[in-house]
C-alpha cells in the first residue's frame, strides 16, 4: 500500500500543530485537502514548492483519515489522495524533512 504524503511548508506545520489540525486554503476553495502518494512527491514538490528550499513530508494514516479520504482523478491523469476536512495532527505517523537539491529536486527519503 502507498503511503498517503501531505507536502508542507516548516511554518504551516508549525501553525497546524499549534490549533491541532492541518487547514489549508483549499478545503474553502476546492473542498479538500492536497495530498500525494510518496511516488508522486518528487514531482509534487517540483512543482508546487519550487520557492522553498526545505519542505516537510508528512505521512498521514490513512485509517484516521477514511471517513474524508477520497482518491480522485487529476488533471494531468494520475490518481491523488484527498482529504475532505482539516487533518489532525493526531493522524500524522512520521515527518520527514527534506532539503531541495542542487538540481531543484525533492526526494522521498528512503529510510
Amino acid at each position: 500500500m502507498q503511503k498517503i504524503i501531505k507536502i508542507i511548508r516548516p511554518i504551516d506545520w508549525e501553525k497546524a500543530q499549534n490549533i491541532g489540525e492541518i487547514i489549508e486554503s483549499s478545503l474553502t476553495t476546492e473542498g479538500f485537502i492536497h495530498c500525494s502518494y510518496e511516488y508522486q512527491v518528487p514531482n509534487t514538490a517540483a512543482k508546487h514548492f519550487s520557492e522553498e528550499e526545505r519542505i516537510l513530508l508528512l505521512v498521514v494514516n490513512e485509517q484516521k483519515v477514511s471517513e474524508t479520504l477520497k482518491v480522485e482523478l487529476a488533471k494531468n491523469g494520475e490518481y491523488y489522495p484527498h482529504i475532505f476536512a482539516p487533518i489532525s495532527i493526531h493522524a500524522i505517523e512520521n515527518v520527514f524533512t527534506v532539503l531541495k537539491q542542487k538540481d531543484g529536486t525533492f526526494p522521498f527519503p528512503t529510510r
